[in-house]
Formats: C-alpha cells, structure tokens, sequence
C-alpha cells in the first residue's frame, strides 16, 4: 500500500524516492499569502529606500515573506505533524524576539543623537503585516500596509515641518 500523499510533504515512492507532492491548487493559496506579503514589504521597502535608510527595498521585502513564511509552516507543516494548538503561537513569539534583535542592529547613537528608531519600527511592522499575510488575514495585512505608509510618508512630512519650525525656519520651506 502506498504511503499517504499530503501537502507539502515528501513521500516515500517505494522506498527508494522521494517526491514533493503538492497539487496546483494547493499551491494558490500559500503563494496568495506569500505575493501579497511580497507586495505589502516591498511597498514599505521602496519608501524606506527613497530616504537612503539602512533596512531598504530588499530588506523590508524578505523580512515581510519571512513572516509569511514562518506562519505558513506554522499552520500548514506543523498541523501536518499533530504539533500542539499552540505552534502557530509559539512561532510568533520567536518572530517577534528575532524581529526585534533585527531591529535593534538599525539604531545607532551618534553624539547625544538617536538614529534609526523609525527603521527598526518598520522592520517590526513589516514582521506583522507578513505574519497577517501568512495567517490569510489579508485585509488586516493592507491596512497595517496602509497605516504602515501613512505614518512612514505623511507623518514624515509633518514632522520635519514642526523640526522647521522649532528651529525658525519658515516651514514652506522644501524638504530635504
């Protein structure tokens, strides 16, 4: 008797090799997750990049398809092996101490003045938006995308207009 086929999983043809067996359909799913967590890192990478920050387009990218990654195994792998409820728990909380060791390489102090912290913020919420991708919690991903570019453009904005005008500049003065 042939051994069971499951998704994701390799298979012993015979003994003698081994198979990846995973059909089409259960391909679009993951892959939805993942390209989605692709496109929301990379929307936030590319920001992150225009302002010649040190965790740019790339970075922000693989960290948010990571995520999805780790989530993904954790749902899909270890339901495979009859793990405990709280896998997909546990695996979060890795992610989170590694994402948060990630982050803290990003802050840098230079002579009483603190760099980076907005950096580090986006790793960690890049982290989220592709565990939320992982997870098939599509809407909550974008809008922590969206709230995510808000705070990284906008936000940006206002507040080197208040840093202008603290220092007395006129503040339709250009930004830098």
């Amino acid at each position: 008797m042939a051994a069971p086929r499951a998704r994701g999983c390799a298979v012993a043809d015979g003994g003698a090799r081994y198979t990846a067996i995973m059909q089409w359909n259960e391909i679009i799913e993951p892959a939805t997750r993942i390209g989605l967590a692709f496109v929301l890192g990379a929307a936030i990478g590319i920001e992150r990049r225009a302002k010649n920050h040190p965790a740019g387009f790339r970075t922000m990218t693989l960290i948010c398809v990571g995520a999805a990654g780790f989530v993904l195994i954790g749902i899909e792998g270890l339901a495979k092996a009859n793990a405990a409820p709280d896998a997909v728990s546990r695996i979060l909380q890795g992610l989170m101490t590694g994402i948060g060791f990630l982050g803290a390489g990003s802050i840098v102090r230079d002579r009483g003045n603190v760099h980076g912290l907005t950096t580090a913020s986006a790793v960690w919420v890049v982290a989220a938006i592709g565990a939320a991708c992982g997870l098939g919690l599509f809407p909550l991903a974008v809008l922590l995308a969206a709230v995510a570019l808000f705070a990284l453009l906008v936000l940006g904005f206002v507040e080197r207009k208040v840093d202008r005008r603290k220092a007395g500049e006129p503040t339709d003065a250009p930004g830098p």
